[in-house]
């Protein structure tokens, strides 16, 4: 899988090694990186590969869960306990990542190229940190007061709810979060077909915070992966996407995009997902209406 870059002469489309222009199509699933027992049992990972190739798909978004409501498996952090957290068991220690879980984010982005896939890898979720509607993750987020073994408080307000951590207010979760993007770019970043994706629908108030996770990524990431902003929720300015540091960028359907999307006008690469217009939604009609009205986006 070659690398991506931006197209010099169509700004709105990646090229890979050789020049030529790549347009990405796919599908994604909540669970293709963590099994979430909301729907209990292991993700076929190998099984969701082969359906994505019988649609001649070649993109993937992996997706991170930091917290849910359901039991996840398996966690970005060793849990050594003694002290236990609110869902009973031992709490987490923010300075001991999980080997597991790095393992399987390896193994499947690896895969995921041998299978011709390009991976943007998540590394934040907006729905893990407060309720959007499905319930309030934050008791089981490793950033609670009361899961961790650290002293690391993502709600200083006591609102039961961690909004908090998706913004810049606490330096030393700011220092966390970063080892963590370091973490991940030593463990895929050596991987061609790969792109990130800073946070799923983190609120309107983590701009800044995704903002500067970008050019920490640009920092640290010696090989120049593309680097994704999507759109937050909620809250959503589809310009604060438009004018971020990122390469590629998914809005939201702030002025019925879904509806009338407009001409690609080369700022960014736009990877347009039913995930932030809909949620789950559109059709054959939606997808003629892309192709007529923002030909070369990149689409997913």
């Amino acid at each position: 899988m070659p690398p991506l870059r931006i197209h010099p002469q169509f700004p709105n489309l990646f090229q890979d090694a050789a020049g030529c222009p790549v347009v990405l199509a796919g599908s994604h699933h909540w669970d293709n990186l963590i099994d979430n027992a909301e729907r209990p049992g292991p993700f076929d990972f190998e099984r969701y590969l082969d359906r994505l190739t019988g649609w001649g798909h070649n993109f993937i978004r992996l997706w991170i869960h930091e917290a849910w409501t359901h039991d996840l498996h398996p966690r970005i952090y060793e849990r050594p306990g003694p002290r236990r957290a609110l869902d009973g068991r031992p709490r987490f220690d923010l300075t001991r990542f999980n080997p597991e879980y790095f393992e399987r984010l390896r193994s499947r982005v690896v895969r995921a190229g041998e299978r011709g896939f390009y991976v943007a890898v998540m590394l934040f979720n907006g729905w893990s940190i407060h309720n959007k509607g499905e319930g309030n993750p934050w008791p089981w987020h490793p950033f609670n007061r009361e899961n961790n073994l650290n002293g690391i408080d993502g709600d200083p307000d006591a609102r039961g709810e961690g909004s908090d951590i998706h913004t810049l207010r606490v330096p030393e979760i700011t220092h966390l979060q970063e080892a963590y993007v370091d973490k991940v770019v030593a463990t895929v970043g050596d991987q061609d077909h790969v792109l990130w994706e800073i946070a799923n629908e983190s609120p309107g108030e983590s701009v800044p915070w995704q903002y500067h996770l970008i050019r920490y990524l640009r920092q640290i990431d010696p090989t120049g992966h593309p680097i994704g902003m999507t759109a937050t929720f909620p809250g959503n300015r589809n310009e604060d996407l438009f004018q971020s540091p990122a390469d590629w960028i998914s809005p939201g359907n702030r002025r019925a995009w879904r509806k009338n999307p407009p001409q690609a006008d080369g700022r960014k690469v736009v990877i347009v997902d039913t995930d932030h217009l809909w949620g789950i939604g559109g059709d054959a009609e939606w997808v003629r209406k892309e192709i007529g009205r923002a030909s070369c986006r990149e689409r997913v």
